[in-house]
């Protein structure tokens, strides 16, 4: 579909002349707000619509040129023309991407889903607008550092690996723009560079590389391209130096980043998205190759910032000089902060924490107004909180587990910062309250009707005592007896018998696994057997358990949910539940329902608390769609009793310290808060 998207595009750029304004603008709003209209009636809840409808291509294109979109319903330059309308264009010949449905992947039902994709692309936008239209670079900033902000927050809250930061190729590229869109504002020209980056993490973020987030790859290679032209001529318009000294040195280096970082990141991934045969880095590789490098520059561009804000002398330096000189030697003589991180890592946290005290020292000292210092100061102050919380939030190796039984709360013999006692003290179980439709196309009909070889189920049916054996009929294996019943006819060449087995009635030859789902549930069996015709594909959308986890004194609820959506777009059907004991070193919960081997296949508590609930409430087929997506095949009715009958008390919670984590918030929030009031006052 690429070239498709392509052609549309050109199509509507040579068409657009015959657009008077204001019908360009009015157009694409009007097919945006049709577009908002299609999801919210396909998808149970407002924030599920907004990030369904935002969270693939057409609706990260549409954040993408609203902001020009909008301006242009009063300005009538030409481009502004040209641009909406090509985005119009290409929306309108778009289909809504409705095929899925509500099913949604669980982790994209947070709230922090859409305003993290509304933010981050509309800043985009803006700073698009901005570049081509001159009104609105630094509100796209300020709108795109949000965006970062509620990705974080979305992350540490959602997903359950606990951390605001994982190296993710979609983050590391959003950070590519972010920092390349910084540079601009201080160097004041080479906007286009920055639309050029953030064009290339838009790119990666649908192109399917990110293990977060499981978005459909859409014209991917057409915004690649377009982010290298924009690219390319943004670092052509910045070529010159900026008049400010400060300035130059800050932005020039913090460009120099972002151009490392989108060769590391973008670079790749583009040639991936050809057919290249290159790996895009994610996790410690990524680290490896971007995150040090980051950090280097993070201490220089302090160092280097807060001597030129107080004027470049010689003792202004000293204090990075001792930064630099008490990380290396604390490192050397194996002082670890961050114990269970590499010796780079624990040097660039010292490192970092120390040259933000003096880079805060003088930039108190400077010359800019009071809000500019506000805006500088919080930005140090973050990057020193993020040095002492990252690593904790980024490496799993902190991450401790134990397996709890409701109850009991276990010593850790773990030292401080980890808790001295966790223990899971309560656990309750509902049913979601919203309702789905399973597709036509996904539904299962459970296929063990056995109805007519049960006449009566009361206790366990046992073979002992009976002569009898096991025989294939057409790749069914039935059970024949030859003695021992009361023999009513013939089949096949075998005795129908009818045999009682305290107070079960079963007529033979009977399937196999019915016999097997009689000796282990006989109660359950019979409700399966009576429910089978009555399912229904409306169904809960999922349920949730709550567990009161006990943490040196503290009790935090933590939702483990079940999500049906999940399991049947093959992303996992259980969302790990995550908590959190604040402080200032925060303690950050984990909590997965039991899973174990049940015959062949992979149980877990939540999946089968889930499907009982379905069968008590008659409707079997859509319990046994559950069931057969969870466990990745059909099942027979002996797999399905033994699913549902199974159970197990222990349940897995993990838990780590993470220092700082509301300063992270807390700082972040500032930024954002004071960056707006500076932009107001002529920033």
């Amino acid at each position: 579909m690429d070239l498709l998207h392509l052609a549309i595009l050109a199509s509507a750029l040579a068409l657009s002349p015959l657009l008077r304004p204001p019908a360009g603008p009015v157009l694409f709003i009007a097919s945006f707000l049709y577009y908002l209209y299609n999801f919210a009636k396909a998808h149970p809840t407002p924030w599920e619509a907004a990030t369904a409808a935002l969270a693939n291509p057409a609706g990260i294109v549409y954040l993408l040129a609203l902001p020009s979109a909008a301006l242009a319903l009063t300005n009538h330059r030409l481009a502004a023309r040209l641009a909406t309308a090509a985005a119009a264009a290409y929306l309108l010949a778009s289909a809504p991407p409705l095929e899925a449905g509500p099913w949604l992947d669980p982790r994209f039902s947070s709230p922090w889903a859409p305003l993290y994709y509304a933010a981050l692309f509309a800043g985009y936008g803006l700073m698009l607008s901005g570049a081509v239209h001159g009104r609105g670079f630094y509100a796209g900033w300020v709108l795109a550092s949000a965006g970062l902000l509620f990705g974080a927050v979305w992350s540490y809250y959602t997903f359950g690996w606990g951390g605001y930061w994982a190296w993710d190729p979609a983050q590391t590229a959003h950070l590519a723009a972010w920092l390349a869109a910084t540079a601009v504002l201080h160097i004041k020209r080479g906007r286009l560079a920055a639309v050029g980056a953030a064009l290339g993490a838009s790119a990666v973020e649908l192109g399917g590389f990110s293990s977060l987030r499981r978005l459909e790859p859409g014209f991917a290679v057409p915004l690649f391209a377009l982010s290298v032209a924009a690219l390319a001529a943004g670092l052509w318009e910045a070529r010159r130096p900026a008049a400010d000294r400060v300035a130059a040195v800050v932005g020039y280096s913090m460009l120099a980043l972002s151009l490392y970082v989108y060769a590391a990141v973008v670079a790749p991934a583009f040639a991936a998205s050809l057919g290249a045969q290159v790996e895009v880095p994610a996790g410690d590789e990524a680290y490896i190759r971007v995150g040090l490098v980051l950090a280097a520059g993070a201490v220089a561009g302090m160092s280097l910032f807060g001597v030129y804000a107080v004027g470049p002398r010689l003792g202004a330096f000293l204090p990075y000089a001792v930064a630099l000189a008490l990380g290396a030697a604390l490192t050397a003589a194996g002082v670890r902060p961050a114990w269970e991180s590499a010796p780079y890592t624990n040097f660039f946290l010292v490192a970092i924490s120390a040259s933000s005290l003096a880079a805060v020292y003088h930039l108190a000292k400077g010359k800019m107004d009071r809000w500019a210092k506000a805006v500088h100061v919080l930005s140090v102050a973050l990057l020193a909180a993020v040095a002492v919380s990252g690593p904790f939030a980024y490496n799993m190796s902190y991450y401790k587990l134990i397996a709890a039984e409701p109850g009991a709360v276990v010593f850790t013999l773990l030292p401080w910062p980890y808790p001295e006692k966790v223990g899971v003290v309560g656990v309750s179980y509902s049913l979601d309250a919203g309702l789905v439709e399973i597709p036509p196309g996904l539904y299962r009909v459970a296929p063990f009707n056995y109805s007519a070889f049960v006449e009566r189920v009361g206790g366990p049916f046992s073979l002992a005592g009976l002569n009898y054996t096991v025989v294939d009929v057409g790749g069914v294996k039935y059970v024949v007896v030859w003695g021992g019943g009361e023999v009513v006819g013939e089949w096949g060449g075998f005795p129908v018998a009818r045999v009682e087995r305290n107070g079960t009635v079963v007529v033979f030859p009977a399937p196999l696994d019915l016999m097997e789902a009689l000796s282990i549930d006989p109660g359950l069996v019979n409700h399966v057997l009576k429910c089978l015709g009555n399912g229904s594909r409306l169904v809960p959308r999922g349920a949730v358990y709550w567990l009161r986890v006990y943490v040196d004194g503290a009790a935090v609820e933590v939702p483990v949910r079940y999500d049906l959506p999940g399991d049947l777009r093959g992303v996992g059907g259980v969302v790990v539940g995550v908590g959190e004991v604040y402080g200032v070193i925060d303690v950050n919960l984990a909590a997965a329902p039991p899973y174990k081997l049940v015959g062949d296949v992979w149980w877990n508590k939540a999946t089968a608390s889930y499907a009982k609930s379905l069968v008590d409430m008659c409707n079997v087929n859509a319990a046994y769609t559950a069931v057969s997506f969870s466990a990745g095949r059909d099942l027979n009715l002996t797999a399905f009793v033994q699913y549902l009958n199974a159970d197990d008390p222990l349940w897995v919670v993990a838990f780590r310290p993470v220092p700082l984590v509301p300063a992270v918030w807390a700082l972040a929030a500032g930024l954002v808060a004071a960056s707006i009031v500076a932009g107001r006052r002529g920033r």
